[in-house]
């Protein structure tokens, strides 16, 4: 049985989880969703999720991880900057800090989780695939 979504984002919000969920149960059971700061910030199915990630911080994870599949030898990159402080209810993006995409309305509320196909949703003002911010 899949664990509700719902109880999986009050866990990560508890335990302050900022991680990437990957293994092969999950990736077949349970999640296919990735959160930042207590917020899902990017769902999808797990293949479209590493194959199209549209959230900064997703790109960013996906470029730390070391790839298994290749002789090619990559440097991992890091993701700049530091988390927020989860002490103080945040107001805007909780990404924003880091995000080299950020602009105003980053800092003036949190994002929603944008329908960007059937599904595949993101969290972010944005757009990555058209290059510039969402209209709403």
């Amino acid at each position: 049985m899949p664990f509700p979504r719902e109880k999986l984002a009050r866990v990560a919000d508890y335990l302050s989880l900022f991680s990437l969920f990957r293994s092969d149960f999950l990736q077949s059971h349970l999640i296919d969703c990735n959160s930042y700061a207590g917020f899902i910030i990017e769902d999808a199915p797990v293949k479209e999720l590493f194959a199209n990630p549209l959230h900064p911080y997703t790109i960013g994870l996906l470029g730390a991880l070391p790839r298994l599949d290749s002789e090619e030898s990559k440097r991992l990159v890091s993701i700049k900057g530091t988390p927020p402080d989860l002490l103080i209810p945040l107001q805007h993006c909780p990404f924003a800090w880091r995000c080299e995409y950020a602009f105003d309305r980053c800092w003036e509320e949190i994002p929603p989780l944008y329908d960007v196909d059937e599904k595949h949703q993101t969290s972010c003002f944005y757009d990555l695939e058209k290059g510039g911010p969402r209209h709403d």
